[in-house]
């Protein structure tokens, strides 16, 4: 920290309180006020002086000197505003090392102040101890830190103080001989110097517990209760360090020990809190120095003895004895130097501590009456050291005399424990530290003598409580402890001690003749005996004769079943039962690979005898609600077994994988009854799926295969398509069942471990989907897997596996098995799209087969002859390519365009044709529901065909012109063979076709030649467009029986390449209309004259609508074209009404009925329309002048319908003006000079 920045921290820490002191201080204490004026205005010269480190620490202490003074004040305010300063610097290491003393000096002096005080008091000390601030006091300063806190620690203080007291004495002492490291560090010589306030503080310790005068802490009174838990705390968590320095350790031999051993003999009411902590001490002690207090060890281990004898001894000492031996029990480590030193020893008058505290713990159970064995239920408490602690004395005791049973119970069971990890210990391979040493193994098993020394009580004690304890949670604890024992003996070679163990537990696991129910004690007996069972197994014990023992375990689990008393009265029993049977096998996880094999080998055999031989494996079974009869079923016991030993040891199935392959595969074809060939699926099901599972746990994190325990080997992940070839051998069984069978199991892997599948498996797995859409029967079930495939597994797939799974989808897509029903074929199709959308998204595993493919997929579909599939592939086949086509790999282009869509347009318009040819209605069409008229005949199916596919190819050339032209070969052919379609479907028959191929070639047509106006070679294409829709304009004006909407659809398309060509720029599109400005006024002319121009209700017809709207956009084409202008004006007067039929119905006014429809609203709108073309500022003014004379001419019956009846008389009201603004336009023009007026 920068000298700056320690300056001011120590201002902003310090200045604040000097001036509250001074302002405190006032008059009675002039002198501290003066003090702290004088020490503020020193702070401030402090930064001139440029100090750095301890200088600046020095400099600054006559700034902080007024707080002492303020300590010897008697006023309690100023005592605490100085403590709280002084703690504060402490805790920032503001005050050095040299300056602590007068400050441990005047905090000595207030400890008789009030509560606050005493407390700012304590928060001191214990800033001088923290590890933060790392104060290292002298060996005389350290005593009067302590006795100050010791001082605190008084009963006249507040509660408050004596626990903060206590906090601050724990973390003094912890402060102290966390330092001892740094101690024993240093030389021989100086290691007890520097701990020598550790060791004097010990030493006082031992003394006062003793009830002696301290020597290093001048304190007295202390409670006996408090100095042993500071005794506990020190050599429990620092019995490494003081175990290093010889002082230390002859100070716990002789003082401490000697103390304990004094305390320990009394056994007063009154000193039971005193105990019980001895107790735990003496726990610690023995585990920390088992080397250096042998001697210590006996004594201390036969005054426990003693008092566990003596009857006068409290149920409160007895629980803290039993406690202490429970956790040497759980020290194998200490257990082991416990029989070296003294059972196994060769020294005369040697003592075998080891047997008497195991023999102790057992006859605190021996020597239970038996009515407090059978009284112990599962609330009978285990009293930890915890509760024991709570004990202030043995008056309020709420220890019950049946609790030193459960702590006896659990510290035979912990000796147990303790025995098994010696024997791992023992038999672990030498480490390469010890084979370079020359280490040899112990030629006769330390372990197995101390199991022969100890067994015969513990086998006494387990046998009592299994005959006399009713308590489930207990017996369960002591048959934990029996099987423990049990593979102790068993793994230290012990026949005898095993064997009577397994013998004791078989006797009481026995089911009487004549009993109708299972008790819990049976239940848990037997469950025991199947544990040790598997140890067995495991060792290679029962290798021959793994199979007489599965067919005794059979016949329980058929006894079991057949028993109906039994299911009746104990159904719990039952299901218990067959949690024992099953742990037999989940314990073979524990077996060697010989015997895995073993067992494996015999439960193959037992299956398949059962099937060979039906009636020497019937399996009764009552039917509920008729206990009278029975049905009989193949017993697939073995089967159920085998998915048991596999699940136990799936981690190295590649050991006994073939033979559960073989035998599989034998049952699923050759087996002849269905439940049997359920039951191996079955199985089958479940290996495969763990299988996945293990193999994705492992492959998704690589770092287990160091950490974990149980770890699959190479050859396991190598195995998986040797797993999954199972799929194939039931894919081509001869049974329907195993089949359909086959098609689950396959969804059952996508659903729960799709994920794990190689390249390989995936390829096996669509094989057999592809294979399942031609029977009817499996269609539906293996759908489910491709759906599940396409919706959560693309990612996971290879190009190989990808390319497989769109030949999947496209036989599904394409399936005829259930030709009824589409929902299948109609899904498959909704999946290409979703195979479409992940190759769009994922282009660096999608190639241009796997598109190419795709699109041949839906090509095949779409000329399905059901016209909701080829409806279904059309569509999807199109909104894939308008949507990804931007991501369409370049070379797709053109294999689509002529091996897909032009094949699909070619073949649909043969279809549609022959179709048409047919007089009859499709029957197929109207099976099972009512059709609608307009697809009531497959003809009209195809028409639909016909306009999805037409408006499919158009947008999509529409959209990606520059894409298609440059990747496609030979693109104007593409471009004459869809006009062609185009113009074909333009003059069909049907109206819905007519209207889809005019709209498709107007918008092909205005797209490609405006929207791509910057291409400079679109005049090849555009000439291909143009003239197919040239000639079909001219064949559809011709044509007098044209449908309206036909017509309305070209005269609107028409008029709008038109307007939008007359806004935009120049384009090859702006070019062929303008040079088709006079061709069209032909056609216009036409189809003004059609039926279909006046086939409405609302007079003009949108068809005249078009027309008027592009004779007005004609002639801005060309504003120059005097000829244009002209043959404009003149096709406009040419739909007015002629003279000679106006004076025809002058003459004879029933003539005006002979009108057409809408003529007068037409000539309404023609006139409007005239008006504005002749009086248009664009119109040359010859143009104005020489069609002025025939203008008149043409005006000439407007004027005369005067004369006609009323709604003649409207009609001129409105044409008047119109006539007498084109007449002044006209009479304009000839004003300069009058001429031809």
């Amino acid at each position: 920290m920068s000298s700056a920045s320690t300056l001011a921290r120590f201002q902003s820490l310090l200045e604040p309180e000097l001036k509250l002191l001074g302002q405190e201080a006032k008059k009675r204490h002039a002198p501290l006020k003066d003090a702290c004026e004088r020490a503020i205005a020193r702070m401030g010269t402090i930064a001139e002086e440029s100090l750095e480190g301890e200088a600046l620490l020095r400099s600054m202490e006559e700034t902080w000197r007024p707080l002492l003074i303020a300590c010897d004040c008697k006023s309690p305010r100023l005592v605490s505003i100085a403590a709280g300063a002084l703690q504060r610097l402490l805790s920032h290491r503001l005050i050095l090392q040299s300056s602590v003393a007068p400050i441990i000096t005047a905090l000595s002096k207030l400890t008789e102040i009030d509560e606050g005080v005493q407390l700012k008091v304590l928060q001191c000390l214990m800033a001088l101890f923290s590890n933060s601030t790392d104060y290292n006091l002298t060996s005389t300063q350290v005593p009067i830190v302590l006795t100050l806190a010791f001082s605190m620690h008084n009963p006249k203080n507040s509660l408050v103080v004596q626990s903060t007291a206590v906090a601050t004495l724990n973390q003094i002492t912890m402060s102290i001989f966390d330092r001892l490291p740094a101690a024993s560090d240093a030389g021989a010589s100086d290691r007890f110097t520097e701990a020598k306030s550790a060791y004097l503080l010990f030493k006082d310790l031992c003394l006062m517990i003793s009830g002696e005068p301290s020597q290093f802490v001048k304190v007295s009174d202390i409670p006996r209760v408090f100095l042993l838990e500071l005794l506990y705390m020190i050599v429990n968590e620092h019995s490494d360090v003081i175990s290093e320095i010889p002082q230390f350790i002859t100070l716990i031999r002789e003082d401490l020990s000697l103390a304990l051993a004094h305390i320990q003999s009394v056994q007063g009411a009154a000193d039971v809190p005193n105990i019980i902590r001895i107790y735990r001490i003496v726990t610690v002690t023995l585990q920390k120095f088992p080397h250096e207090l042998l001697r210590q060890q006996e004594l201390f281990l036969n005054l426990m003895f003693r008092a566990m004898d003596n009857s006068e001894t409290s149920v409160c000492n007895k629980l803290a004895i039993l406690n202490c031996w429970k956790e040497l029990g759980e020290n194998y480590f200490y257990l082991k130097k416990l029989y070296t030193k003294f059972d196994h020893s060769s020294e005369a008058g040697r003592c075998n501590l080891f047997a008497n505290l195991v023999s102790a713990m057992c006859n605190v159970i021996q020597k239970a009456p038996p009515t407090v064995l059978a009284s112990l239920s599962a609330a009978t408490e285990r009293v930890s050291w915890h509760k024991l602690l709570a004990i202030r004395g043995d008056e309020d005791n709420p220890v019950k005399s049946a609790e030193p049973i459960i702590v006896a119970i659990d510290a035979i069971v912990s000796v147990c424990k303790s025995l098994s990890k010696l024997i791992e210990v023992e038999n672990r391979p030498l480490t390469s530290d010890e084979l370079a040493n020359k280490v040899e193994k112990q030629t006769e098993s330390l372990s197995a003598n101390m199991i022969r020394s100890i067994w015969r009580p513990i086998l006494s004690a387990c046998s009592l409580l299994l005959d006399k304890c009713i308590n489930e949670e207990l017996i369960e604890q002591t048959l934990c402890c029996c099987k423990q024992f049990t593979h102790a003996c068993g793994k230290a070679g012990l026949t005898e001690a095993q064997d009577a163990f397994i013998f004791a537990m078989n006797d009481l696991s026995l089911i009487q003749p004549g009993t109708t129910s299972l008790t819990p004690k049976n239940g848990q007996i037997l469950r025991v005996l199947f544990d040790i069972a598997n140890g067995l197994g495991g060792s290679g014990v029962l290798d021959s004769s793994w199979f007489v023992l599965l067919q005794n375990f059979q016949q329980l689990d058929t006894v079991l079943l057949n028993n109906q008393a039994m299911i009746e009265s104990t159904q719990t029993d039952v299901a218990l039962i067959k949690t024992l049977l099953s742990k037999i096998f989940e314990g073979t996880r524990y077996f060697e690979p010989n015997a895995l094999l073993s067992i494996v080998q015999a439960l193959c055999k037992l299956s398949a005898e059962s099937n060979k031989s039906p009636e020497t494996a019937l399996v009764q079974i009552l039917t509920p609600g008729s206990p009278s009869q029975r049905q009989g079923m193949l017993s697939t016991f073995a089967l159920q077994r085998i998915a048991d030993v596999t699940d136990a040891n799936i981690f190295r199935i590649d050991l006994f994988w073939d033979l559960i392959f073989t035998h599989l595969s034998e049952m699923v074809t050759s087996s002849t009854d269905e439940s049997i060939r359920k039951a191996s699926v079955d199985t089958a099901t479940h290996i495969i799926l763990l299988y996945l599972q293990v193999y994705r746990t492992y492959t998704t994190d690589t770092s287990l295969k160091d950490s974990s325990a149980e770890c699959p080997s190479e050859s396991f992940f190598q195995l998986q398509p040797k797993v999954i070839d199972i799929l194939r051998v039931m894919r081509g069984c001869g049974k329907s069942d195993v089949r359909v069978g086959c098609l689950n199991l396959i969804f059952t892997i996508m659903q729960r471990a799709g994920q794990e599948l190689t390249p390989a498996s995936w390829r096996l797995i669509l094989g057999i989907l592809s294979v399942s859409s031609e029977v009817g029967t499996e269609v539906a079930v293996g759908f489910k897997s491709v759906v599940l495939i396409c919706s959560d597994f693309m990612p996971i797939l290879d190009g190989e596996a990808l390319q497989s799974l769109i030949s999947c989808v496209g036989q599904y897509s394409q399936q005829t098995a259930v030709p009824d029903k589409t929902n299948t074929n109609l899904s498959a199709i909704q999946q290409t799209l979703s195979i479409a959308d992940y190759c769009s998204s994922h282009p660096q595993d999608a190639t241009p087969s796997h598109w190419n493919s795709l699109f041949i997929q839906l090509r095949e579909a779409a000329t399905d002859a059901r016209p909701e599939v080829r409806h279904s592939s059309l569509k999807t086949l199109f909104t894939a390519l308008i949507t990804h086509g931007c991501g369409l790999p370049v070379p797709c282009w053109n294999t689509l365009f002529w091996d897909v869509l032009l094949k699909v347009l070619d073949a649909i318009h043969s279809s549609a044709l022959a179709a048409e040819q047919q007089t009859s209605q499709d029957p197929a069409s109207q099976k099972g529901f009512i059709m609608h008229h307009s697809r009531n005949t497959a003809a009209k199916q195809w028409y639909e065909t016909r306009c999805i596919v037409l408006d499919g190819v158009a947008r999509l050339i529409r959209v990606y012109y520059k894409a298609t032209k440059s990747s496609v070969s030979r693109f104007n052919q593409v471009l004459k063979r869809l006009a062609v379609h185009l113009a074909s479907a333009s003059l069909h028959v049907s109206e819905e076709v007519a209207i889809v191929g005019i709209k498709s070639l107007h918008s092909l047509v205005t797209d490609v030649c405006l929207e791509n106006s910057e291409e400079n070679d679109l005049s090849e294409n555009t000439d291909v467009l143009t003239h197919d829709m040239w000639v079909t304009w001219q064949r559809i004006s011709e044509c007098q029986t044209t449908p309206t909407p036909v017509v309305t659809s070209m005269v609107e398309g028409l008029c709008e390449m038109f307007v939008v060509s007359s806004k935009g720029a120049d384009s090859p599109l702006r070019k062929f209309l303008f040079d088709s400005r006079e061709k069209i006024l032909p056609i216009l002319d036409r189809v003004m004259r059609l039926p279909a121009a006046s086939d409405t209700l609302t007079f003009p017809s949108k068809i005249q609508t078009a027309v008027f709207t592009t004779l007005q956009t004609l002639p801005s084409f060309s504003p120059s074209d005097v000829a244009l202008h002209t043959n404009v004006i003149r096709l406009i007067c040419g739909f007015l009404p002629s003279l000679g039929l106006v004076n025809s119905c002058l003459k004879d006014p029933s003539l005006l009925n002979t009108f057409p429809p809408g003529q007068l609203q037409l000539t309404e709108k023609l006139l409007t329309l005239l008006k504005e073309s002749y009086t248009s500022s664009e119109t040359p003014e010859g143009v104005k002048r020489d069609a002025f004379i025939d203008l008149v001419k043409k005006l000439q019956p407007i004027l005369l319908s005067r004369y006609f009846s009323t709604p003649g008389q409207q009609f001129w009201t409105c044409a008047v003006p119109m006539v007498s603004d084109v007449m002044q336009a006209g009479l304009a023009t000839f004003q300069p000079n009058n001429e031809g007026v």
